[in-house]
Parts: C-alpha cells; sequence; structure tokens
C-alpha cells in the first residue's frame, strides 16, 4: 500500500476564506503523496488571492480566477491546469474546510490500484466531533422515485423522505460488515477521481452554480459504466459549509437550490416533459415552503431577541 505507483494533484477552491485555505495548505504542502497542490481564488473580493501567494512553490500553484462562477467553473480552471501542466493520474477535489492525513491519500490511491471500474473514491465523512457526517455518500434515484421523494419531503412524510432515506442508507451501508462499498454518490467536499475519466466526462457541468455537482457527476459515471466507492476504514473531518455560509445569504441559497435541482433533472434524470413539469411544480412549492419558513424563523429569531 506504501508503494505509490498513481501520481495525484489536488485542487482546492477558495472564496474569501484565505484562513481556512491556509490552514488546509500548512497541513498538506509537505504530503508526499500530492505531487501538486492547485488553489484557485475564485475572484475573492478580500484580497485572499495575494495573500495566498506566498505559499507558491514548485509544487503549489495559486490561480485567480477572472470571475466567481460558482463550484464547477471554478474547479474546472484548476483541473485544466493540472491536465495541461502535470501528468496526475488522480486529481483529488477539495473543500478548504476539511482535515485529512497523508495515510488517507495513500489508502485512497491504494485502492484505485486495485479497482479499476471505479472512477471515484472517498474515505468516510466525519464531523469534527468524530460523529459520521449527516449524509457522507447515498444512492441516486431514478427519476420517477425523485419526483416521489421531493413530493414526500414537501409533505413532510418523513418515512420517505430523502434525508432519511440517505440516513438509513448509510447506516446500512456502513453495518454491511464491508469497510469498502459501492455507492450512488458521494459528499463534492473531498473526493478523488481518475484523471481519465473525469476527462471523459467532459470535467465538472458549469451549469450549475453550486449545488447538485455531486448528482451530477454521479450521473455522467452511471452512463459511463463507472464506479464510485467509499472506503470508510479511513475518515476525514469535513468542519461544515464554512465558506457557503459566510457568502451566502440564506435566500441566495434556496434560490440556488431551486435552480440547480431543475438544471439536474432536466439534464441529467429524464427528457420526459410530464414529469420536467411535475418535478418544476414540486419544486417551485418546496421553493415557497423554504422561503415562508426562512421568514417565519427570522420573525422568531426578532421577537427573542426583542429587537
Amino acid at each position: 500500500m506504501h508503494n505509490q505507483k498513481l501520481q495525484c494533484g489536488i485542487v482546492i477552491l477558495n472564496y474569501n476564506d484565505f484562513e481556512t485555505t491556509s490552514q488546509l495548505l500548512e497541513q498538506i504542502r509537505d504530503y508526499e503523496a500530492f505531487n501538486d497542490i492547485v488553489v484557485v481564488d475564485n475572484h475573492s473580493t478580500d484580497g485572499s488571492y495575494y495573500r495566498l501567494l506566498r505559499y507558491e512553490s514548485e509544487k503549489i500553484k495559486i490561480i485567480q480566477a477572472p470571475e466567481n462562477g460558482g463550484y464547477s467553473k471554478g474547479n474546472n480552471i484548476g483541473i485544466r491546469y493540472l491536465l495541461n501542466d502535470t501528468e496526475d493520474d488522480i486529481i483529488c477535489i477539495s473543500n478548504s474546510d476539511v482535515e485529512f492525513d497523508e495515510k488517507f491519500v495513500k489508502r485512497i490511491l491504494w485502492q484505485f490500484e486495485k479497482r479499476p471500474s471505479y472512477a471515484i473514491l472517498t474515505g468516510l465523512q466525519v464531523t469534527p466531533q468524530g460523529e459520521i457526517a449527516g449524509h457522507p455518500f447515498w444512492k441516486e434515484y431514478p427519476a420517477a422515485e425523485w419526483i416521489c421523494s421531493e413530493l414526500a419531503a414537501l409533505l413532510s412524510i418523513h418515512f420517505f423522505k430523502k434525508k432519511e432515506n440517505k440516513d438509513l442508507y448509510v447506516t446500512n451501508k456502513l453495518n454491511s460488515g464491508r469497510t469498502f462499498f459501492q455507492t450512488g454518490a458521494v459528499e463534492g467536499s473531498l473526493f478523488f477521481i481518475r484523471t481519465d475519466d473525469l476527462v471523459k466526462a467532459g470535467l465538472l457541468d458549469e451549469g450549475v452554480w453550486i449545488y447538485y455537482e455531486e448528482d451530477i457527476l454521479s450521473k455522467k459515471m452511471e452512463k459511463a459504466g463507472k464506479k464510485i466507492g467509499v472506503d470508510s476504514a479511513v475518515k476525514y473531518i469535513h468542519y461544515g459549509s464554512k465558506t457557503t455560509d459566510k457568502v451566502f445569504s440564506n435566500m441566495t441559497k434556496i434560490n440556488h437550490r431551486f435552480r440547480s435541482s431543475i438544471y439536474f433533472f432536466n439534464h441529467y434524470q429524464s427528457d420526459n416533459l410530464v414529469l420536467q413539469t411535475l418535478n418544476y411544480v414540486i419544486r417551485c412549492m418546496i421553493w415557497v415552503k423554504e422561503t415562508i419558513s426562512m421568514y417565519l424563523q427570522k420573525r422568531r429569531i426578532v421577537k427573542f431577541s426583542g429587537k
């Protein structure tokens, strides 16, 4: 496992979060398992790019995006750099708000060597308290089941809600007695993908700004006959949407989820106009429900604080 054959590069996306990104760079800069480290500053407005330049070296490249085009577009800038300037076999896509040791990376690369049919691999995502994250991986739904699940979530039918299905799915996988298993999709906070498979998939889909990137990539791998796996023998800590919470208001996140969900369904789930229309109507109703819930929550907070 320690005789690493595959070369690996990592892409880290930064936006107005120099402190978190620098902490990760300090942690991984000397990892021999990474041949290349690329940080893409997604056109930060707080001077992050210039502060990050202090880390640039033969191994570490700092790139400034011409605009903030979202998760996929920003990561694709780093991916294209690795494709053009390195010979890396594996590319790691990482949030800045994660923590993992070098044994984690070497274990994943070892799994890639053993399992040529797998395009995407990662370890088990845990919270800073060491608990299993809410939905570190999940099953992908066919179109009709996806709509039923969205409708159930809208009506608050808890037994059928996707989140609870995901929790049960995760529990069953982790209790299966196997440390390695195939899954439908994995969290985008930290995963590794074969360079060849990523190129054949056309890189990350820039049609979404944020949200549903993992589901889209899963569908691309499924179409190509490639597998996605989790090695639960190794874990990484995800501190949880630090940049997203810092940058986006709740309303902005609701709007992005709505747009990305429609894009994902129409482009990757079904080309059936009836199903697309039904999904659109349900998603509109979910948007209304989430918006009302957000404003009611704000009113409760204001009332409680006495303002």
